[in-house]
């Protein structure tokens, strides 16, 4: 990952003492813009993939980074390829992508969409009327704040299938 101060006339590296490279997302917190999410892994399910270890976030504008859900320990995704801020409510997150369940020793990195609403601390994963593994999009459409309409979410995904190669 890398910053820029000056509208893109220079770079720096923000990300390098971390235990992973591979980064599939990021988000700002549009309430307090010196809170960056990190989601880590490939959000891909080419056989050259490679996985990541959860959700990272940085309190202080990229300048350190604390590992905030672990995929092991809290069984959030290994490949986050999207994440969603709530505008009205900085605590409530969205992340979404793949699991590598099928394919890894543990079997427990399922993909999908995951839910927290106490800032990261824990995660659900949400199930829907049709049997989606990997989470494609989401967005959010824009609400009236002065309403205190929560507005709408939109995602797409599809059922990720694994052949046996003989």
């Amino acid at each position: 990952m890398w910053q820029s101060l000056d509208a893109g006339q220079t770079w720096q590296s923000c990300w390098s003492d971390q235990d992973i490279l591979n980064i599939g997302s990021l988000a700002v917190d549009p309430r307090d813009p010196d809170t960056i999410y990190c989601g880590t892994g490939e959000a891909n399910l080419s056989l050259d993939s490679y996985p990541g270890v959860g959700l990272y976030n940085s309190k202080d504008a990229g300048r350190t980074w604390q590992l905030l859900a672990s995929s092991e320990r809290s069984g959030v995704l290994s490949g986050i390829g999207v994440i969603a801020i709530d505008p009205f409510n900085s605590k409530h997150l969205l992340i979404g992508g793949v699991g590598y369940a099928e394919m890894s020793e543990t079997r427990k990195s399922f993909g999908g969409l995951y839910t927290s609403f106490d800032s990261g601390v824990t995660w659900k994963r949400e199930t829907f009327s049709f049997e989606s593994k990997l989470l494609v999009s989401l967005d959010r459409l824009p609400s009236h704040e002065e309403r205190h309409d929560p507005g709408y979410f939109y995602r797409t995904g599809c059922a990720q299938r694994h052949l046996a190669l003989n």
